[in-house]
């Protein structure tokens, strides 16, 4: 098994969105930072501990039937959002009556670690600034 820890950094607090039925994040800020916006066309999501979500940038646009947990980004007057898998709903204790309230705030993270891929976000309820994370449920073994 590889060990696939690895630092990530909150660079933005947003407030969830809610959106026919679905929760939406603003990723704008990330991509930003990462140089990815115009160039990433959605997120491969995974869950790893709770409360954290990690996130594969995705050049192309996804099927959602062969990738449940892959979520297209969308460009609604420039803000780059991305739908937050319902399968994560209680992975990262979102309360969809908070969401609808405007009191949800999620943060967003880009992976840090010089040794991975610049493609990595997380997306967790706000928590805290400086986070480590194990990536194995996302870039594990191909073997």
């Amino acid at each position: 098994m590889t060990d696939l820890q690895s630092r990530f950094e909150c660079v933005a607090q947003q407030t969830a969105r809610y959106e026919d039925g679905s929760v939406s994040v603003s990723i704008k800020r990330a991509l930003d930072v990462l140089g990815q916006a115009g160039v990433a066309q959605a997120v491969r999501f995974a869950e790893t501990e709770d409360g954290f979500l990690v996130g594969e940038l995705v050049g192309s646009k996804l099927d959602g039937r062969e990738n449940p947990m892959g979520r297209n980004i969308k460009d609604p007057g420039g803000d780059l959002r991305v739908m937050i898998p319902p399968a994560a709903f209680d992975h990262l204790e979102i309360d969809k009556e908070q969401v609808r309230e405007g009191n949800a705030d999620i943060d967003v993270w880009v992976c840090s670690d010089p040794d991975v891929d610049p493609s990595v976000i997380g997306i967790s309820p706000h928590i805290r600034q400086v986070h480590t994370v194990d990536l194995e449920p996302l870039l594990g073994d191909s073997e």
